[in-house]
């Protein structure tokens, strides 16, 4: 049976060199020592609007102790909450190099076409509550808004190494240090004045030179790194910038082109996972690489099949209207799959690319950690 896996956000692989783990952090752990568990949180609230382009859209509001994990069924209950109003964005981090090396560009962005889903995840649900959050561990409720919503997120911390749990958690990314060390340099050459002008300048830009360059490389043949099984099958052929969406009418146009019946999508027959298990003295260590089987139908097929609903494309349709912004640049592609071309409209969205076709295809990857 096919299983129709359908997201409105991609996050879009620009690229990017790794630095293995020694050169990631994250927006919790920059900053200042973790003395406290709280230290935190005083980390996320200074380094968010530092390193991460979010178009103004976030707010923190506040995090505050409410307690210790008595057990597994209380964590669940917790991360059960937490995945019922769910931030509805993606992320995507890119960045260029010069020929020796030197970082010559980097932005994080946020992207979201609505700010809330629902996520229904069971398995990610235990294995969070079962095996990466303990008893004793200390729970913060971090309260923010994100776009017209409000959110109140639990998040898990470890008393002995103050470490939050980063499974599950909305701003539990990984940041290279790289991108970090970019904007602080940028910062310190341009001398701004204030903070939110060097945010600005470093981190908040949108570059057009960017999508172009992800685009051109790869219709020169270039295959993202977690790109895996299908999903190398899938290349581009070409693209072309359409203009601007400059009206309502406009912006309609674009829509009903992406979602048309005869619009191509991906429907995803099944994941396959990868596990590589690693013994050392102390621990196991299980990685986790999963990506999609899918093939390719249109709108029409989908929903004569039962994999979707004419209500369902209505209200996806609905939402893409009142979130794409007058402004908007417009694409058309054309991605081949398996020896066969599909023309396609698209939209840049906060900087990156956007497509009906490939908008729901990605790869995921989870490591669990047990003592030996």
């Amino acid at each position: 049976m096919r299983r129709f896996l359908f997201v409105l956000l991609a996050a879009v692989c620009l690229s990017v060199n790794a630095h293995g783990k020694e050169g990631i952090t994250t927006l919790y752990r920059y900053g200042k020592p973790l003395a406290t568990c709280g230290t935190n949180f005083e980390n996320l609230f200074d380094n968010f609007h530092k390193y991460v382009n979010d178009d103004g859209h976030l707010k923190f509001l506040s995090s505050k102790y409410v307690g210790t994990v008595e057990d597994a069924k209380q964590a669940r209950e917790l991360v059960e909450k937490n995945f019922e109003h769910y931030p509805g964005w993606s992320w995507e981090q890119g960045m260029t190099r010069t020929s020796e090396g030197e970082v010559r560009h980097s932005e994080f962005n946020l992207h979201s076409m609505y700010a809330s889903v629902k996520r229904t995840d069971k398995e990610a649900v235990n294995t969070i509550a079962n095996e990466l959050v303990r008893p004793g561990d200390h729970i913060y409720l971090l309260r923010f808004v994100y776009k017209t919503e409000t959110f109140e997120q639990y998040v898990f911390v470890h008393p002995d190494t103050k470490e939050v749990v980063t499974e599950g958690n909305a701003f539990g990314f990984g940041v290279q240090l790289a991108h970090i060390e970019y904007c602080n340099g940028l910062r310190g050459k341009r001398n701004l004045s204030t903070e939110a002008e060097a945010v600005t300048a470093a981190c908040a830009q949108t570059s057009q030179s960017a999508w172009k360059e992800y685009l051109e490389t790869l219709k020169k043949g270039w295959v993202p790194n977690d790109w895996e099984g299908d999903l190398r099958k899938l290349t581009l052929v070409d693209y072309e910038l359409k203009g601007k969406i400059d009206t309502e009418k406009e912006r309609s146009e674009v829509v009903d082109a992406m979602f048309a019946d005869e619009a191509p999508l991906a429907s995803v027959l099944s994941d396959v996972v990868m596990v590589d298990t690693v013994f050392t003295d102390k621990e196991m260590v299980v990685e986790e690489r999963t990506y999609p089987k899918f093939e390719i139908f249109t709108i029409r097929q989908l929903i004569d099949s039962g994999e979707l609903s004419e209500a369902y494309v209505s209200t996806l349709k609905q939402q893409m209207k009142e979130n794409i912004q007058l402004g908007t640049e417009r694409l058309e592609l054309v991605w081949k799959y398996k020896g066969k071309e599909y023309r396609v409209a698209g939209i840049v969205a906060n900087g990156a690319p956007f497509d009906s076709l490939s908008m729901g295809l990605g790869t995921s990857k989870s490591t669990h950690k047990s003592s030996l």
